[in-house]
């Protein structure tokens, strides 16, 4: 059985609006050096559900951006998946608008308009549905993250057939540049992937939480 390798990388683009043609060309860039080879053309395809994925080999990846924040996700591994989503933390006014026709009662009641928790259920919530090759208006139909006032994955899909993990991460600071990540992998691996930086400039990064399914309740 060969091992994972789960790997995240992030790059801090100079421009702080790059076009999306700018940071879909650093995504490649990144997803490039994580598999340690140039990418062809035809490298790359999408499923039925647009999806994208490897067209030979045994990898996963999935990539995201916001802002001048560009991150992928990868990892090597029979049978493994992930998916990723990054978001720039700034308060806006539709935010809790947002969060009561999408989140679950028990997330609004965690988030009590607090914009950074706001972050952290969204891009849970984008994660798995990237992982599932879902769209945002799927999103209201995603159980919650939050049980009991924690975060908690008890009331994900009850048809799982293999263990999901979620890892949550704050970037920066809410002061000056502050951006929410998560990442998820679906497969036997359970260690938290490998942090690494493809820009000169870097934020401090810390982790939130970690949130494993792996098993029913």
């Amino acid at each position: 059985m060969s091992i994972a390798t789960f790997n995240i990388g992030l790059s801090l683009m100079s421009s702080k609006k790059p076009s999306r043609f700018e940071q879909s060309i650093e995504g490649r860039r990144i997803l490039s050096l994580l598999e340690g080879r140039p990418l062809l053309e035809n490298d790359i395809q999408k499923n039925e559900n647009g999806r994208p994925y490897f067209t030979c080999g045994n990898a996963d990846f999935n990539i995201s951006h916001s802002r001048n924040m560009v991150a992928v996700s990868h990892i090597s591994g029979v049978g493994m998946h992930t998916a990723c989503d990054v978001q720039f933390v700034k308060p806006r006014k539709s935010t809790m608008q947002i969060a009561e026709n999408f989140f679950t009662d028990s997330e609004n009641e965690y988030i009590l308009h607090n914009e950074k928790r706001f972050f952290e259920i969204w891009t849970l919530k984008e994660c798995f549905l990237k992982l599932r090759g879902f769209s945002v208006f799927d999103m209201k139909n995603i159980p919650s993250f939050i049980y009991e006032g924690k975060f908690s994955a008890r009331q994900l899909s009850n048809d799982l057939s293999l263990p999901l993990t979620f890892f949550l991460y704050e970037l920066g600071n809410y002061i000056e540049n502050q951006y929410m990540f998560a990442v998820c992998v679906e497969g036997e691996e359970q260690s938290a992937p490998e942090i690494k930086w493809f820009s000169q400039v870097f934020l401090p990064c810390g982790n939130i939480a970690k949130i494993t399914k792996i098993q029913n309740y």
